[in-house]
């Protein structure tokens, strides 16, 4: 069931269900969510999970929560703001099995209920949204389960939807911290460890996660790759220093990945212990880009492997943030703070590598630098640069999905 004021969110979510193949019955009110159980509970019908606002014009969706804490279905809670944060001793208070943030990532909404119903006996029926998936893929790699730590939203689903077609259960964090934590709690067959993020970055994320195997306190070695954005030969040294088993540039591509899973697998079985050789794989970048358009459909087309639903979310994902990136870069700038700028364009430059912008990745990748040497004198006509080809790539979005579309019918 979903439970939401607001009838686009409303929307969004019962298409998702609908995708996935399961059946939703949707309020708008905790008055009207009761009703629907109660008279599911009197026809014997079983509601498995509550999708509820936390913010409804009746009562919370808490007080939803701590109504149902007994009985039997799963609730996830969803906050407006991304401020709301709940431990996890008060998600257990409110009887809530987890807390998402809206706008909503639909690859993380299909994690959380992967998560929560993976040790089920009779799970709720939950369809494959690959339909690309070729199933030799899954039978191979179907018990491998990855981090990724990455706070790049449209890294994070771009990737993860990579995983999820070699059947992979891929599990997300947005920061080092969260990646050590992460580790403590599961047992991952790989880790995809990105190098740049907030609070604690990837190289000092993996020396404490390489100390905790040298204390005894982790098991074993866990196999830990870099990802950065950077393909130079300093940065892939100092991946190595800190304990990182192998090295891939962004974007990644489909065939980086299955070879470094085939690879991973083959050690595994034939029962190799030691770190393989370190290999530096970097993505070639001497395809022609048609100068003319902000994004390159055809290559992006080609680094999705034809995935029309993931380039879609790519693109709404864009949509949805494009603007709040560059505003985040020049209050940054506006402010003097020059690691925020470059740290702000960083993220920028990872989303449009995946997107195939090329002018809005240089122009970030030149702001980056431009933070990183502390040299924000002339960032301004920069940053108003990016903000005019930022505007140009967000008015060409229809025009992309239709030659996309285009691309998929001449491929049938």
């Amino acid at each position: 069931m979903i439970v939401d004021d607001n009838q686009k969110c409303l929307q969004i979510l019962h298409d998702f269900a609908k995708e996935w193949g399961l059946k939703t019955d949707l309020a708008v009110s905790v008055a009207e969510a009761l009703s629907i159980l109660e008279r599911a509970h009197d026809n014997q019908e079983v509601i498995d999970l509550v999708l509820t606002d936390l913010e409804l014009p009746d009562l919370s969706g808490r007080v939803l929560a701590h109504e149902l804490k007994d009985a039997d279905p799963k609730v996830i809670l969803i906050s407006r703001s991304p401020e709301t944060h709940l431990n996890s001793s008060e998600l257990q208070e409110s009887g809530a099995a987890a807390l998402l943030h809206k706008p909503l990532n639909r690859h993380k909404l299909y994690e959380v209920l992967c998560n929560l119903f993976q040790q089920e006996s009779n799970p709720p029926r939950i369809q494959d949204l690959d339909t690309h998936q070729e199933p030799e893929e899954h039978a191979l790699l179907s018990a491998t389960t990855v981090l990724l730590a990455e706070d790049n939203n449209i890294n994070q689903m771009y990737v993860t939807e990579l995983m999820k077609q070699f059947g992979c259960l891929c599990h997300t964090a947005v920061n080092g911290l969260e990646a050590i934590e992460a580790v403590k709690q599961h047992n991952y067959d790989l880790v995809l460890m990105d190098c740049q993020m907030p609070e604690l970055d990837g190289l000092e994320a993996t020396r404490q996660i390489r100390e905790l195997e040298q204390t005894g306190e982790l098991e074993g070695h866990l196999h830990i790759v870099a990802l950065t954005a950077n393909a130079i030969k300093g940065d892939r040294e100092r991946c190595l220093e800190a304990g990182m088993d192998d090295y891939i540039s962004k974007p990644v591509q489909k065939a980086q990945l299955r070879k470094l899973l085939d690879q991973y697998h083959a050690r595994k079985a034939s029962h190799q212990h030691t770190i393989s050789a370190k290999t530096e794989t970097i993505v070639s970048s001497d395809r022609e880009i048609d100068s003319d358009r902000a994004i390159d459909t055809a290559a992006l087309m080609e680094l999705c492997c034809g995935n029309l639903e993931l380039i879609e979310s790519l693109l709404d994902e864009l949509e949805s943030s494009g603007e709040m990136r560059v505003a985040h870069i020049r209050e940054h700038a506006d402010q003097g703070n020059a690691r925020g700028v470059a740290e702000a364009a960083h993220s920028l430059k990872g989303a449009t590598s995946i997107l195939c912008a090329a002018s809005l990745q240089q122009l970030s990748q030149e702001i980056e630098q431009t933070g990183t040497e502390d040299h924000l004198e002339n960032i301004d006509a920069l940053i108003d640069e990016l903000s005019t080809e930022m505007q140009r790539c967000l008015q060409e979005l229809p025009q992309v999905r239709e030659d996309l579309q285009g691309m998929s019918t001449e491929g049938e």
